[in-house]
């Protein structure tokens, strides 16, 4: 209790991660919690944190919120295969710019242009102020090959 976590990952299976926020409330005990945390909110340019019992200017227990610049929410892609159609790429806060190898101007990644490996792509936010990044693995097409005698 108390405590209120941003983090992001770069990659599909969480292995690359950002922590961009870890804010912890003032007071612990279970007579005076403050309760950081217990209400969160995000729009397109911040994240907001609820303390409902805060101390604050206005008394004790008066409550407070908090707020911080929103950084980008990059949606993840599984492994795709080099063959795949081209991938629309989305990210939140809507209506940012991609770019990286195999993305075009409209934010679509297209496999069969970049071949087998993991492409790091860049979303930055409308107002420029933040950028994010995503992984992406592409996998070789499949190739089948007879292992055994055409009779068998």
């Amino acid at each position: 209790p108390g405590n209120t976590y941003i983090f992001q990952t770069q990659d599909y299976f969480w292995q690359t991660n950002t922590e961009f926020l870890n804010l912890q409330g003032d007071r612990y005990s279970a007579d005076e919690r403050d309760y950081f945390g217990s209400d969160v909110g995000i729009d397109e340019e911040y994240f907001y944190i609820g303390s409902s019992n805060e101390h604050t200017a206005r008394g004790s227990f008066s409550g407070a919120s908090y707020y911080i610049p929103t950084p980008p929410v990059i949606f993840l892609h599984p492994p795709v295969c080099e063959s795949e159609l081209a991938i629309q790429l989305q990210a939140y806060p809507f209506g940012g710019s991609w770019s990286g190898q195999g993305v075009d101007a409209s934010g679509r990644f297209e496999p069969a242009l970049v071949g087998p490996g993991t492409f790091t792509l860049t979303y930055r936010t409308p107002n420029c102020s933040n950028e994010g990044t995503v992984k992406i693995d592409v996998k070789p097409r499949t190739v089948i090959s007879q292992v055994t005698p055409a009779n068998v």
